[in-house]
């Protein structure tokens, strides 16, 4: 409703001062109706240009800063609003602030489970702008700021931002983690040593993937796991375990 006031204000703006010229056509008069359009019209855009107040569901809570966050902690699913990805790795809502991630119940949302998550996975993506970048060659990072880079397992259309030789694989040690390369592209070896120095240099409060590698196939991530007796695998396990370990501490 803001957006149509300002365009009929900058129309009628616009028009009123050009009429005035036309009708007084060589005075000074003209002059000043022209300016005095001019200047509605620049108020009435800048109106229209200007970030729009953060959205608010039917209940009030604010929805600016919902995310998307990967599950698979202990965190009782009951208890958070949360939907199956791949096996036993969940999707939930998570609020930021500040740097400070909260899971959201059912009851923190105001809103259907559905709907919750459509508007966090909404969020998620305005915030995934910027696509990953090359780091190496054939590796991609993607980094938003925001700690919760795994969770763009759940965007699979950032899939189509970079070129990568075979399938893509992504590489996901931490929660904060999102490296992609390709399954023909002899990268993974680098990709590896990539995601291995962020477990290793893993902040406080972030979580360690169990699920390191991921394939996307079908048009979704999936997790996937090198081929048996693969020279990498040995590589694999120990990400694993310490996630394991990790999750259980």
């Amino acid at each position: 409703m803001r957006d149509v006031l300002s365009l009929v204000m900058a129309g009628i703006a616009i028009i009123g001062g050009l009429s005035g010229a036309l009708v007084l056509k060589g005075t000074q008069s003209s002059a000043a109706l022209v300016v005095v359009g001019v200047v509605f019209a620049i108020i009435a855009l800048g109106r229209l240009t200007r970030e729009p107040q953060q959205p608010e569901n039917p209940g009030g809570a604010r929805t600016s800063n919902w995310r998307l966050n990967l599950l698979w902690t202990s965190t009782d699913p009951g208890q958070v609003v949360s939907h199956p990805l791949a096996g036993p790795v969940s999707l939930g809502v998570v609020e930021v602030v500040d740097g400070r991630v909260k899971w959201l119940s059912p009851a923190d949302v105001a809103m259907d489970f559905e709907s919750a998550l459509q508007v966090a996975r909404a969020r998620l993506q305005e915030a995934s702008w910027r696509p990953p970048e090359l780091v190496a060659p054939g590796v991609f990072r993607g980094s938003w700021g925001d700690g919760l880079a795994a969770a763009r397992l759940a965007l699979p259309e950032l899939v189509e931002t970079v070129a990568v030789e075979g399938a893509p694989i992504a590489v996901v040690t931490t929660e904060d983690s999102f490296l992609l390369t390709g399954e023909t592209s002899g990268a993974l070896d680098e990709a590896l040593r990539l995601g291995e120095a962020d477990a290793a240099n893993v902040r406080a409060g972030v979580d360690r993937c169990p699920f390191p590698l991921w394939r996307f196939t079908e048009g979704a991530w999936a997790p996937w796991d090198l081929p048996e007796g693969h020279p990498l695998s040995p590589r694999v396990k120990p990400l694993r375990q310490a996630a394991a370990l990790t999750a259980s501490a």
